[in-house]
C-alpha cells in the first residue's frame, strides 16, 4: 500500500514523464526518495511529512531548468525538519522557473 511505502531507491524521470501529480498520493511513510533524470511535470509530495532532506534535494536537483508552469509541493513538516528558513529560501531561489510550494 502507498501508505506504508518508505523508500524509493531510484525513480528515473524523463521528458516523457508528463504527469506525476498523484504519484505520491497517500505516501505518508515515505522517507527516502532518490529521483534521477530531468523532471518536467508537477509533483505533489504533500502527503509525505517524513521525507528526508536528501530526498527533497534529490527532487529539486532533477527539476528542469527550462520547464515552466510546473509546481512541486512538499509537506510543510518535512521542509521544517530538513531546512532553516534561509536554507529553504536559498534552495527555492535556484529554481525560479518552478513554483515550489508547501502544504
Amino acid at each position: 500500500s502507498a501508505k506504508s511505502l518508505k523508500t524509493i531507491r531510484i525513480l528515473n524521470v524523463t521528458a516523457d514523464t508528463k504527469t506525476m501529480n498523484e504519484t505520491f498520493y497517500q505516501c505518508e511513510a515515505l522517507e527516502n526518495l532518490t529521483m534521477t533524470g530531468t523532471l518536467v511535470a508537477s509533483v505533489d509530495l504533500s502527503y509525505s511529512p517524513l521525507l528526508s532532506k536528501e530526498s527533497i534535494l534529490s527532487v529539486i536537483n532533477t527539476m528542469s531548468a527550462t520547464a515552466t508552469g510546473q509546481t512541486v509541493t512538499f509537506n510543510q513538516t518535512a521542509v521544517n525538519n530538513a531546512f532553516t528558513t534561509s536554507e529553504w529560501n536559498a534552495l527555492k531561489a535556484t529554481k525560479t522557473n518552478w513554483t515550489i510550494a508547501v502544504a
